[in-house]
């Protein structure tokens, strides 16, 4: 502190804030010098650093030490440690530095803290009377006579001075920016300055990205899972860590050099390498390492402990951008022609607007676009069209300008097509392909597009055409990830299908084989869709393709499009729409120059290229189409002849009778800010209340709804305000996209709901990037029947574009909204439907679970074990006689058999009653009456552990990150390592090899019976010969890890314990093999009732071998989509949020037949199980000792007959088979002794 403020000086200590972010320790403090505040609205300088640098810590000087310094107050969560001080708050607005009041927003959203007025308040303070700073309660803000004689900072100053200590600290300060400071160029006297301009740009960006991603470090805890060491190839590791930060989900992936540190002998050695493979698994990463032989010491590798993984830069993409400027520049490479145009010199080319345009007064963006005045070219004669186009199979018929598109780009050397949302660019792109291989057979075209989505999207619909298409992805690129209709285009499904799956890491593989496999998968195919960059790919270096179109060019650079452009090509089409957005520039300094601007905008100013304009829409409903059309388009864009009446809907009556309206949320002032993004918790409140309501009210599917909010802060509060509503959480929200405007380009929906945020005053606030008309134009033009904009209109109006658009958007008060949504009580904005849900919700007042005296006091499997002695788990379990008296062993009158005779209830005197009517009877018990009946049925610990239920280990520790899970042994699941290289077969008994990765070594079929020990599917014969069915390959119930296992004993619980009450469900799922073993595929949940609590099918988690269809029931198709037969499709991962702590809990009751087996796939730890195979199994002295068959109990005791179909089993019919041969029991025994 002894040179004060880092910006301007000030040196009073109770102005000051010290940042204590590692490797930054500056003081600033929390005022402003800048005296006009035209960049934005003023903030103090403390903020000014922490929003521009994403620092969060903070602390302030507090009492003077005997030396002269002062001691540091930090600020922290009481409850959870966090320490953003962008997300900190104060319980009162008393004194900011008693700790004990200090809470995060989420803590003080879950202690209801944001109820009640005032109550909760942040440390940031948006609505001071001068500035943004941070709360006086915390440091003072100065006045003016504290400012005299201080250095004079204006946000410009400041942003300079962050970026100088940015580029000082990556030890790059010394750039040469003087490429950024050349204006944009709009047109090039000679190929050789097109390419010295651009290439100075690519290799400014390219040193101003490896500034700011230099060693990306990941020092999350590392686990070294296997290692490869062999004598003649590499060393190979594989790490696995909790992937947390999403720099590093973009920053990590197939072929990404990295430096692995590692720590052996008290010493941490980086050691280079590259990313071989790389998975994702319930939040972990899983990456498989390739180390370089000169850097590794393999010796020594078996000992050392990983203590962290930095990501290399990159410079693939920059490497390729040089390489095709310096290709363009060649003689030879491009057309003469096309190249004329993209100078701006067209020599003989075609010049007419073949349809309407919106860009011939457009001014150049960015200042003077060229160092020369532009001259107006004449008009040159178009060339000769064709007069008939042939038409696309499974396409509609084209309209007058995507016809006068396709025959222009047929014709043309370059072709620019305008297309605004909704216009069919895909559905022309399909007709121009189709018709140049009509005429062409024996052509290539090249589909690139600057992103994956845009491509695979392209390629699925040329494919649906009937056209042989080959997507190529980077490597980078994980295709298992992939939707099904994408990843049978790819060239690697291709190639699997040759050389089988993972043939890189097979011992037989042959890298020739594979390239000349490759080659022929091209060389035959017709159409190849890739990203622009991937055009410089490795398998695509020998290709030519005269046919080039580039799809979504708005948002590709310059450089990039010239990868595709020095692939061969003759004919060039842009798609694309310079209405929307734009190249996303990295760095401000590249803002202004032709780095930022895309090759479409450029020749669209000059104005020489032949070009089309799309104005017929069919996705929105007019009134959607018409405010976009009016202030966007100039009124061109109209809307197709059927569009009103298939768009047509009255699923937003509820708030207004039209396709559009906007919540005026003016009263919503709590804005918060991390810094960098904004959010606003009451108008996400609002946001989730809507979607409630198109749900539940209005029958829309979760998918076809998206949220689109401006701030990726509001888009992360969003997804966890929505996730707290109970009636959504069950629906398919992995469907439902809630993300930015960036994100949403190209996607459509049926509604759209868009949270503007920025709220407060509005002669002090501003409504920052909310201005540009770009980034709103696609946020309103998403939907095809339906739009609600949430914020607030008067501050939004202040803004033009803003005002223009709200013109056609009807205005509804937030009171008269929330009504609307439902809100009985506006105080208290609380969900009807989730009111309506928690009613009929199995979970609800409190109650300590107790298993059988055996075992009470038993808390770990050490207790279990020391009891085991003293037990003889091989006796005949005494089945337990439960006494159903519930209020201290007196028994209810109304049980006894006289009146329930008397009230028409069956009773075990009477002759005629019949096991339905005792289950139906059983039905109408309270959860609290059987919740205890069924109890004295429930396994003990020592039972559970000889049955082969899985363990905590450590049940006193509340799921550390290192918790040691304990499975007992047992004969139905192998417990030998996944790794092993010698599995035994579950059907045949047949050993097996596979590789590390648990694939095959070599592929066999496996003969095997389906019947069980006399063989009843060979007609009893005991011991034949070989096996009666004939399966792909073998499969193994192997099982690897408890990693991914989750307890309901120690579930995350609130801040507060929320009451619990005993709940009784019946659970049973289906299994499939994988390569990773046996695996859940369906798990149903059932209450006592006999009704279905959750149905839900779950995606494997590795390759499936066998869907074990006889007796699952599972095919491949119940995975292709978001749902099958109106049961939805999820991961492991959701299931678990879904049930743990929601659905199920400590206190309920699983009631299942063989439940251990569901249990371990299911990954789910719970300790109060009734298993029927138990219960059933020792009753009485002569049943046999082995476990039956749930069909068999059934048949039995109720007289029932399950599984009878050919299909497989269904979960839903043998859980509900499960609860009612416990509710007979429990019925039989009331009645067998009298009540």
């Amino acid at each position: 502190m002894k040179d004060g403020c880092s910006f301007c000086g000030q040196a009073h200590s109770e102005f000051l804030v010290k940042c204590v972010k590692n490797g930054c320790g500056k003081w600033f403090c929390n005022g402003s010098t800048d005296s006009n505040g035209q960049s934005g609205p003023k903030e103090s300088h403390i903020i000014s650093h922490l929003r521009i640098s994403r620092h969060r810590e903070i602390a302030v000087p507090s009492c003077p030490t005997e030396t002269g310094d002062y001691q540091l107050f930090y600020f922290c969560c009481m409850l959870c440690d966090r320490n953003d001080s962008f997300d900190m708050g104060m319980e009162t607005a008393g004194d900011g530095r008693n700790a004990s009041k200090h809470l995060c927003r989420q803590d003080a959203l879950e202690l209801g803290k944001f109820s009640r007025e005032g109550s909760w308040v942040p440390f940031v303070d948006v609505h001071h009377r001068s500035l943004k700073c941070f709360n006086e309660n915390i440091v003072k803000v100065p006045a003016k006579h504290d400012q005299v004689h201080l250095k004079r900072m204006s946000h410009e100053d400041i942003a300079a001075v962050e970026r100088s200590w940015l580029l000082q600290a990556k030890g790059l300060a010394n750039i040469d920016l003087r490429a950024a400071s050349a204006q944009r160029w709009i047109d090039f006297e000679t190929v050789q300055q097109y390419r010295d301009h651009f290439s100075a740009l690519v290799r400014l960006e390219c040193k101003m990205e490896e500034a700011d991603s230099l060693a990306i470090p990941i020092l999350e805890d590392i686990r070294i899972t296997r290692l490869e060491l062999y004598p003649n190839s590499p060393a190979v590791a594989w790490f696995e860590f909790e992937m947390r930060s999403q720099v590093h989900q973009k920053a990590l992936g197939k072929g990404q050099r990295v430096l692995v540190n590692l720590e052996y002998d008290n010493c941490v050695v980086a050691n280079a390498g590259s990313v071989a493979s790389l998975y994702l698994r319930n939040g972990s990463v899983v990456v498989c390492v390739k180390f370089s032989e000169r850097t590794v010491r393999r010796e020594q590798l078996v000992d050392a402990v990983a203590v962290g993984i930095e990501i290399s830069f990159q410079d693939t993409m920059y490497r390729r951008w040089l390489i095709a400027l310096a290709a363009f520049a060649a003689d030879g490479v491009a057309d003469k022609e096309l190249r004329g145009f993209i100078l701006g010199q067209p020599v003989g080319g075609e010049l007419d607007a073949l349809g309407p345009s919106s860009s011939e007064s457009s001014k150049k963006r960015g200042g003077s676009a060229s160092k020369k005045k532009m001259q107006p070219q004449k008009a040159m004669k178009p060339a000769k069209l064709p007069l008939e186009l042939f038409p696309v199979p499974n396409q509609g018929l084209m309209n007058e300008h995507q016809t006068a598109a396709v025959q222009m780009a047929m014709s043309s050397t370059l072709s620019l097509i305008q297309g605004p949302p909704g216009t069919g660019k895909t559905h022309t792109i399909v007709a121009i392909v189709y018709n140049i291989l009509k005429r062409n057979p024996r052509c290539q075209v090249l589909c690139c597009a600057p992103s994956n989505d845009p491509t695979d999207h392209l390629a699925v619909q040329l494919a649906a055409s009937g056209m042989s298409v080959l997507r190529v992805h980077s490597q980078r690129i994980q295709t298992e990830q992939l939707k099904k209709n994408v990843k049978v285009l790819t060239l690697r499904y291709k190639l699997e299908l040759i050389f089988g799956l993972d043939f890189e890491n097979s011992e037989d593989y042959d890298a020739r084989a594979v390239d000349q496999a490759t080659y022929d998968i091209i060389g035959q195919s017709q159409v190849i869709c890739t990203t622009c960059n991937t055009a410089a790919a490795r398998s695509l270096s020998e290709s030519d393709f005269p046919f080039v179109i580039i799809d979504e060019a708005t948002q590709a650079t310059e450089a990039d499009i010239m990868i595709p452009i020095t692939k061969g090509c003759q004919k060039l089409v842009l798609i694309g729409d310079e209405k929307q957005l734009g190249v996303l520039g990295k760095f401000r300094e590249l803002e202004k120059t032709n780095q930022c601007w895309s090759m479409f905008e450029r020749l669209l100013e000059l104005q020489q290229a032949p070009r089309v304009m799309l104005t017929v829409q069919y996705r929105m409903h007019p009134e959607i189409c018409r405010p976009a059309s009016l202030v966007m388009y100039e009124g061109l864009l109209t809307s197709g002849p059927d569009v009103a009446a298939s768009r047509a809907s009255k699923t937003l009556h509820f708030l207004n009778p039209t396709q559009t309206v906007m919540i005026d949320t003016s009263k919503f002032h709590e804005q918060a800010s991390d810094g960098v993004s904004f959010l606003n918790v009451h108008e996400a409140v609002v946001v989730a209340l809507c979607l409630a309501n198109l749900i539940h009210g209005g029958g829309v599917k979760p998918a076809d709804i998206g949220v689109i909010t401006f701030y990726n802060g509001q888009k992360d509060h969003l997804k966890k305000q929505v996730e707290k509503h109970d009636c959504i959480h069950l629906m398919l929200l992995k469907e439902m996209m809630i993300d930015s405007v960036d994100a949403f380009q190209g996607r459509e929906k049926d509604y759209i709901i868009l949270s503007c945020v920025r709220s407060g005053h509005v002669k002090s606030t501003s409504v920052g990037f909310l201005a540009d008309e770009r980034r709103l134009n696609v946020a309103l033009t998403r939907a095809r029947k339906g739009v609600i904009i949430v914020g607030n209109r008067g501050l939004l109006e202040k803004c033009e574009i803003w005002r223009r658009f709200l013109e056609y958007y009807p205005l509804i008060t937030e009171k008269s909204a929330l009504c609307g949504l439902g809100v009985r009580d506006v105080r208290h904005l609380r969900c009807v439907y989730c009111d309506d849900y928690r009613l009929r919700s199995v979970a609800i007042p409190a109650k300590t679970m107790t298993f059988s005296n055996s075992t009470k006091g038993m808390h770990t499997v050490d207790d279990v074990e020391a009891s085991m002695g003293a037990m003889h788990i091989s006796a005949p379990r005494k089945i337990y006689q439960p006494s159903l008296g519930l209020d201290g062993g007196k028994k209810k009158p109304w049980k006894t058999p006289q009146n329930l005779r008397r009230a028409g209830r069956p009773h075990a005197g009477a002759t005629d009653v019949s096991p339905d009517e005792l289950v139906q009877y059983m039905t109408g018990w309270s959860t609290k009456d059987l919740h205890q009946a069924l109890g004295e049925y429930a396994m003990s610990m020592v039972e559970l552990k000889a049955r082969g239920y899985p363990f905590v280990y450590k049940a006193q520790d509340p799921i550390p990150d290192d918790r040691l899970l304990f499975l007992a042994q047992s004969s139905k699941i192998d417990s030998r390592d996944m790794t092993a290289p010698v599995r035994t077969c579950e059907r045949c008994q047949k050993t097996f090899h596979v590789t590390p990765t648990g694939h095959y070594v070599t592929r066999e079929q496996c003969r095997y019976h389906t019947g069980k020990r006399s063989k009843p599917c060979c007609k009893g014969e005991l011991h034949p010969r070989t096996g009666c069915v004939t399966a792909p390959g073998h499969v193994s119930k192997t099982f690897t890890s408890m990693r991914d296992f989750v307890s309901t004993k120690f579930a995350a619980q609130d801040k507060i314990a929320m009451p619990r009450s005993p709940n009784i469900l019946a659970m049973d799922c289906e299994m499939l093999y994988t390569l990773g073993g046996y695996e859940v595929g369906r798990v149903t949940l059932v209450d006592h009732r006999l009704q279905t609590v959750y149905d839900c099918f779950v995606l494997p988690q590795s390759m499936v071998i066998d869907y074990n269809t006889r007796f699952s029931g599972l095919t491949e198709a119940c995975y292709l989509g978001p749902e099958y037969r109106g049961v939805p499709v999820k991961c492991l991962a959701d299931v678990h949020r879904d049930l743990i702590g929601r659905v199920i809990h400590e206190e309920t009751i699983l009631v299942g037949h063989s439940l251990e087996s569901d249990l371990i796939c299911l990954k789910m730890i719970h300790h109060w199980v009734v298993d029927t195979s138990w219960v059933f199994q020792m009753v009485g002295k002569g049943r046999s000792s082995s476990t039956p068959s749930l069909r068999s109990l059934m048949l039995d005791h109720l007289q029932k007959t399950i599984q009878a179909g050919t299909d497989g089993h269904d979960s839903s019919e043998d859980a509900a088979a499960c609860m009612e041969l416990m509710l007979w029991n429990i019925g039989r025994e009331n009645f067998v002794r009298g009540g």
